[in-house]
């Protein structure tokens, strides 16, 4: 009975953070507080994009994280550009989503084995932008 409940749990867990908006991810994640309209604006695109996944090793902990993936469909959805330098720093205290998207706008140096570099055979944007 108490394996069950135990699971009837887990699976309630799972479903409430899988169903979480992309606006209740971007308030957690501070996006109105920058003054910048624009650096609000990709905050919560970063928010809307991030994939829904189960983490963790000996207890698993679903919730929110920024991908490859995600990345591109940002950068890809905003058109980003080096214009964007100053709204992707003002992010940068956030994590390394913003440090990412300034690689692909080529604001800062990217190693060339790195898949956000346009010299990497696997680099993310080989393909251009994915249809949506």
């Amino acid at each position: 009975m108490m394996d069950r409940l135990g699971v009837a749990g887990c699976l309630g867990v799972v479903l409430l953070v899988g169903c979480s908006s992309g606006k209740s991810r971007a308030e957690q994640m501070g996006c109105a507080n920058h003054k910048n309209p624009r650096t609000v604006q990709i905050c919560r695109t970063i928010a809307e994009e991030m994939e829904f996944e189960v983490m963790g090793h000996a207890a698993p902990a679903p919730g929110y994280k920024v991908t490859t993936e995600s990345l591109v469909r940002v950068y890809c959805r905003l058109g980003l550009t080096k214009n964007d330098e100053a709204a992707l720093k003002q992010l940068r205290a956030g994590g390394t989503a913003s440090e990412h998207l300034l690689q692909l706008v080529g604001s800062v140096w990217v190693d060339s084995n790195n898949v956000f570099s346009a010299q990497n055979p696997s680099y993310v944007l080989k393909e251009g932008c994915p249809a949506r």
